[in-house]
């Protein structure tokens, strides 16, 4: 059978080693060899052998035998040694794209370049500077430091607060969220009173904050990191403007289906009020349900226009996850769970794209896609509670007050006297 030759690394070059072995007439047996010479193949330990009569020869044999195999398991040794370290080479970079403290630096270290010179942050108006702030916040930097030309994301949120919280009630929740998260007063901040506003976006009869389910649920998150109450009534409102599937639509609409962005939302804002009800439970069933095999989340299932994971909807629905009680890691698809999944949109510049088939960094996915690697839900930080309204306000100026005045003069006056007598 002819010898096949062995492939060895020597140095930057390969190069056809015949194989060695101790019997030459098995080694030199193929027509092919380069010093075969008719009738035998010549191999230089077959020369060595045959030049010089026993016992030199043999001896000589053996020794030269025995320098080529120590040679070859050198290079054998050398060869493993380069595997094993373009091997570490190559999985160095999974290993730090699987890391979600190392990706969001990177973002961080991307996201920061984008800041305008009024100290915004571009996407879709004053709500994507918002963004940032709680990407900043959930990183533990001060918003209020991050300058360009002296301006902050916070002093560019209040140069557009007044249009902006007067827009609808989710923008000025959202707004309150960021204020409160850089550490601003709400109650004046841009010459407007946040809180109030969203107070009074509060419909009685209804129970609901604003016009949709998306305006209720930042009006809760924000009530509650500025510390003020939420109305029972809130909370069941919340359970009626939920569907049957478990989600909640944007709008509310009755054409409208149910979507994981606004689901996640009003999931924070259940978990923020500190309710744990059938309505919850039911919506994290839904979340869950809209989860694709590679792990991430899409807007919803049902939309027309894909049903693809993107970052932001995995942002937030990890968030969700994180602010009900559950680990996200443990939703586990064959592709992966909503962690892994987040982190295989990130770009080798450190921003997220929105969509794997969509590569361009997105600033809205990059500043989302932070809070929810570092596991930090809405809201980011609370202000003191506020000190309820006693159950019995005290009775100022009843007519039956002085009744009340007599006795307790009277009372007094009785210990004064049994104390003089004790004395006595």
């Amino acid at each position: 059978m002819p010898a096949q030759s062995t492939l060895l690394y020597d140095g930057p070059s390969v190069r056809n080693v015949a194989p060695i072995k101790p019997e030459c007439p098995s080694l030199c047996t193929s027509r092919s060899h380069p010093r075969w010479k008719g009738g035998e193949a010549k191999s230089p330990v077959h020369t060595a052998r045959s030049a010089f009569p026993s016992p030199f020869g043999e001896v000589f044999y053996w020794a030269r035998y025995a320098a080529l195999l120590e040679e070859t398991m050198r290079r054998i040794r050398d060869l493993i040694t380069l595997l094993a370290l373009a091997c570490v080479f190559a999985i160095a970079p999974v290993r730090a794209a699987e890391d979600p403290t190392s990706a969001t630096q990177s973002a961080l270290r991307w996201l920061t370049t984008r800041q305008q010179d009024d100290g915004s942050f571009p996407g879709f108006g004053p709500g994507s500077t918002a963004d940032v702030v709680y990407a900043l916040t959930a990183a533990g930097i001060d918003p209020n430091g991050v300058l360009k030309n002296g301006n902050s994301p916070i002093s560019a949120l209040g140069n557009t607060a007044a249009g902006f919280a007067t827009s609808s009630t989710a923008a000025a929740g959202k707004l309150t969220l960021a204020v409160i998260a850089a550490d601003k007063d709400p109650r004046s901040f841009g010459g407007q009173d946040l809180v109030a506003i969203i107070q009074q976006g509060y419909h009685p009869a209804t129970g609901i904050y604003g016009a949709n389910p998306t305006d209720h649920a930042f009006a809760i998150l924000a009530l509650v990191s500025a510390g003020q109450p939420i109305p029972q009534a809130a909370i069941t409102a919340a359970g009626r403007l939920q569907r049957a599937d478990g989600g909640w639509s944007f709008d509310g609409g009755a054409s409208s289906t149910s979507d994981t962005n606004t689901a996640s939302l009003m999931i924070q804002a259940y978990a923020a009020a500190g309710v744990r009800n059938a309505a919850l439970t039911k919506a994290i069933t839904y979340l869950k349900s809209q989860q694709n095999t590679d792990g991430g989340f899409t807007y919803s299932k049902q939309s027309q226009y894909g049903t693809d994971s993107d970052a932001n909807s995995t942002a937030l629905a990890i968030q969700a996850l994180v602010a009900a009680g559950e680990d996200p890691r443990a939703l586990k698809q064959p592709g992966g769970d909503p962690i892994s999944a987040l982190l295989a949109l990130q770009n080798s510049t450190g921003a997220f794209r929105y969509q794997a088939a969509l590569p361009d960094d997105n600033d809205i996915a990059t500043a989302q896609a932070i809070p929810a690697l570092l596991l930090k839900p809405l809201p980011l930080k609370r202000l003191p509670a506020a000190a309820p309204l006693p159950a019995i306000l005290p009775n100022t100026g009843s007519e039956n007050g002085l009744p009340w005045v007599a006795l307790i003069a009277a009372m007094i006056m009785m210990a004064g006297i049994l104390l003089r007598r004790r004395i006595a």
